[in-house]
């Protein structure tokens, strides 16, 4: 006995320690934590300036949030090609493909190393500036006279690959971004492109002059439509709202207006202004700028970015001392006008590159061949489709290695992350649209605003990575093969919890008990919930879910993601055990004007028949715990529905398991899903492009009891498999026994030498339980034990 009794002890211990190397435990993903994953409203706390990859500005814990703050309802979403999406991946994921400039080899267009690579006279050329250029010579001081200028028989020594920039460009087609026209493009050796616009339209010869039926020559989607008095627009710079809007008034069509048509110019490179004649030949806020957050950049500049950083096209190699066409840009027009690609070649990272061991100075001229140990170099192509205003970035390789002073060598990739920033930036218009007062217009330019047809304009940007500093090296991004797409998809609800309601803890001979639902269960503290089947106090609860409108209708019906509201939709709720896959509860609930409408309590159940079910608009006081008060309804909006980002709270029918039913045993899943597309001719469509915010989900527990003259054992033959939350499957101790936490069955002749009996192999009990022939039919555990991971961080175990 007393040996027997040591190896036990031993054997608990012994499994109590395993590696992380045996299955994962049933609350941990299976294959780890993506940090970039779709439309996450809290990510890690170094993602971004805004630690959410949510279109931005969005507050997601506002309530009440501004309607005319919609980001979120017109911005940009993103996925990349290495993303689980079980909806139809064409869809959705991007593909990684990067087009070989040998292929249409007459279409690639190469952006120069300098003007003067080409004789006086060519530019300008019908492809635009196709040049990079810097503002200063390389003794510090200013040029003089043009980039294309020869100075005393010499060209003027502008030509540069580091801080230079090259354009405007002509994308080949309107490209609509965050709803806006552009026609043309800059982009930086320090790895960002920026879109710009004109500020008038113009005839086959290059005059002013008013598009056919139009009454004057300016157009609308011009970049500088709202710099005007009290804007952001630095001192100096022309006013050009009063300038365009008294030209108009007084009945002018523009052609004379003496403004300049470089707007676009000024805010992508020249700094409004500036004469860069400071110590630095960087401009801070403009594409010349060493990296940083895109939000942060000149005001008004519409940008996307690879990887923003402190970067250089090299055309000098130290070893061999001679020019070399090492760092490139080309870019191409489709032939059939529906797409342009922009394509960094060797583009690489120099200057004070921050590792996680400190900041090492990395000079700039290296090679990955020349044996040097500080080679950090990429190639991306940036894809812009017209057919869906999509930018795709694909991620073509990344080469070389920093070598640290402790020999510890830091990939090209993770140096990428952690020193660039990858994302999109720009400036959605709306017109104060109410779709519920359609005939209300907006006020006529010269009837006192003179932003017209515009009311207003809002930033919107989304980081795919922001000098993500995880010290972790396999996070999948950016790396070789990784395609990225950005969409303004449509995202019509955000489910944001579930809490429950519960009987009172008390006896029935209580006076105080009424049995009614009234004790509120937070959101904070449903994870793992149990309930005793058959009791009456402990074994029933009442689902309840609180959902947010994310549509908006103040761009009006041609505006990006329009939705006229108020909003109606469905929400379901559903329970599924996990060892048996059935779904033991299934039940939704219409949110409409009807079931809002209605008092509360509801005595004759007029929402849809069913007890207890209600349907509540409100306000939201703790996100934490999901705590609400009740908005008035209609109000004094007369509302019908869910308006611009309400939020309402889904009283669903009870859930009371019965203990005989072994289907009601074991350990749950909950699902909220929201049902803004549910096939029924009283709910509208809303063709919701973005379901991956619309459900939630969470864990409880069925027991039952065991009758006092059965005698509890186990001998872990009867065990289970579960798929979890997370989409793991793991084996666990039988669910009609045990309440498991971090515990998984194992196989017992591969944790120790002498298992305890019975030894053998054991199917799983999975087929019994669900009464289902082929339910696992072929999982077999040898000698199965039960493996109790107390502590999900393992200890540290010496050689």
């Amino acid at each position: 006995m007393k040996k027997f009794l040591i190896l036990f002890i031993f054997v608990f211990i012994y499994c109590a320690f395993l590696s992380d190397s045996a299955n994962s435990s049933d609350n941990k993903p299976a294959a780890g934590v993506e940090i970039q994953k779709k439309s996450t409203l809290f990510e890690d706390s170094i993602f971004g300036p805004w630690h959410t990859s949510y279109p931005y500005p969005f507050n997601p814990i506002a309530d009440p949030y501004a309607k005319t703050n919609p980001a979120v309802s017109t911005g940009y979403y993103f996925v990349d090609n290495r993303d689980a999406i079980d909806n139809d991946y064409r869809k959705w994921k991007p593909v990684a493909n990067i087009i070989d400039t040998n292929y249409e080899s007459n279409l690639w267009r190469r952006v120069l190393s300098g003007p003067h690579q080409q004789p006086p006279g060519y530019w300008p050329h019908e492809n635009g500036y196709a040049f990079f250029r810097s503002w200063k010579t390389k003794n510090g001081s200013p040029i003089s006279g043009s980039w294309f200028d020869y100075v005393d028989g010499n060209p003027n020594d502008v030509d540069s690959t580091d801080d230079a920039f090259a354009g405007p460009m002509p994308i080949g087609f309107d490209f609509y971004f965050n709803g806006v026209r552009y026609d043309s493009f800059y982009v930086s050796s320090n790895g960002i492109i920026a879109l710009t616009n004109r500020r008038y339209f113009y005839n086959s010869n290059g005059l002013r002059t008013p598009p056919s039926g139009g009454q004057h020559c300016y157009d609308n989607m011009s970049m500088d439509w709202f710099v005007g008095p009290g804007g952001a627009t630095p001192a100096g710079y022309p006013d050009r709202v009063t300038s365009r809007s008294i030209t108009i008034c007084d009945g002018y069509d523009g052609t004379l207006d003496p403004n300049y048509d470089d707007f676009g110019y000024n805010i992508a490179v020249y700094e409004w202004g500036n004469s860069h004649t400071g110590p630095s030949p960087v401009a801070n806020g403009t594409i010349l700028q060493r990296g940083g957050s895109l939000h942060l950049l000149n005001t008004k500049l519409p940008v996307i970015a690879p990887f923003f950083g402190d970067l250089h096209l090299s055309q000098y190699n130290p070893v061999t001392k001679k020019a070399e066409d090492w760092g490139k840009v080309y870019y191409k027009k489709s032939i059939s006008g529906d797409s342009l690609i922009i394509y960094f070649v060797n583009a690489v990272l120099k200057g004070a590159v921050v590792t996680p061991l400190g900041t090492y100075y990395i000079t700039p001229d290296h090679r990955p061949t020349d044996g040097a140990d500080a080679y950090l170099g990429a190639s991306a192509q940036i894809c812009l489709t017209r057919k869906d205003s999509t930018i795709t970035i694909t991620y073509e390789k990344f080469e070389g290695i920093l070598q640290s002073s402790n020999y510890i060598a830091w990939r090209s990739d993770f140096l990428f992350r952690w020193n660039t920033t990858c994302g999109v930036r720009g400036f959605a218009r709306h017109s104060n649209f109410n779709s519920k007062d359609p005939t209300a217009p907006v006020p006529a330019l010269c009837t006192g605003n003179p932003y017209y047809p515009w009311t207003n304009e809002y930033e919107q940007t989304t980081y795919y990575f922001d000098k993500f500093r995880k010290t972790q090296e396999d996070l999948g991004f950016p790396e070789a093969s990784v395609a990225v797409k950005f969409k303004q998809w449509k995202n019509v609800i955000r489910v944001i919890g579930i809490k429950y309601m519960l009987r009172q803890e008390l006896p029935e001979t209580d006076p105080a008990y009424t049995g009614l639902f009234q004790v509120q269960l937070s959101a904070d503290k449903v994870l793992d919930k149990e309930l005793l089947a058959g009791h009456r106090q402990l074994g029933a609860l009442q689902p309840v879910a609180l959902l947010q409108n994310l549509t908006n209708d103040i761009q009006g019906p041609n505006g990006i993601n329009y939705q006229e509201q108020d909003v109606e939709f469905r929400a379901r709720f559903m329970i599924t055990n996990q060892a048996t896959l059935r779904t033991i509860y299934n039940r939704g609930v219409p949110i409409n004007n009807n079931c809002l409408s209605l008092p509360d309590p509801d005595p004759d159940n007029l929402c849809m028949g069913v007890p207890n079910v209600k349907v509540r608009f409100v306000h939201v006081t703790n996100f934490n715990t999901l705590a609400t008060t009740l908005n008035p309804y209609p109000g004094p909006g007369n509302l019908n529905g869910i308006p611009p980002y309400g939020y309402v709270e889904v009283f669903f029918p009870l859930f009371i398991p019965n203990p005989t039913f072994v289907n009601h045993i074991g350990r749950m899943q909950a699902r909220i899903i929201a049902e803004p597309d549910y096939n029924d001719p009283h709910f509208p469509h809303y063709d919701d492009e973005w379901p991956f915010d619309d459900t939630a989900s969470t864990r409880f527990f069925v027991m039952r009891r065991i009758p006092n003259d059965v005698t509890f054992e186990d001998d872990v033959t009867e065990y289970h498999v579960v798929h979890d939350i997370n989409g793991a499957s793991s084996p666990i101790p039988s669910v009609l026994k045990w309440v498991s936490f971090n515990t998984e069955v194992v196989n017992g002749d591969e944790v120790s030498h002498h298992p305890l009996p019975p030894r053998g192999s054991f199917k799983a009990d999975n087929e019994r339980l669900s009464g289902d022939s082929t339910f696992y039919t072929n999982y077999y555990m040898q000698s199965p034990a039960i493996l109790m991971d107390r502590n999900p961080q393992h200890p540290f175990l010496p050689d």
